[in-house]
């Protein structure tokens, strides 16, 4: 699966990901990138292009439980499930 049907599909749904981390450990992950869902972001003092966009092959999602912003592999990626 590629980044960007895994973003469409995080963008519409909660989602279960499996996958490995960077350590080599095993992580499962409930998130998602639902407007809804997602927490309202707070107003930054950041200067205009402080911002660093995510490397091609990571996927930044909303992780429901933990209720931070995680991010992960798509080629360390295991499963994935609608939840």
């Amino acid at each position: 699966m590629d980044r960007n049907s895994i973003v469409d599909q995080l963008s519409e749904s909660v989602l279960q990901v499996t996958f490995t981390k960077a350590d080599g450990s095993r992580r499962v992950m409930k998130c998602t990138l639902r407007p809804d869902l997602l927490p309202e972001r707070p107003i930054t003092n950041q200067k205009e292009g402080a911002h660093r966009s995510p490397p091609a092959d990571t996927v930044v999602a909303y992780d429901l439980d933990k209720r931070a912003f995680r991010s992960f592999n798509v080629n360390r990626v295991e499963s994935i499930e609608n939840v």
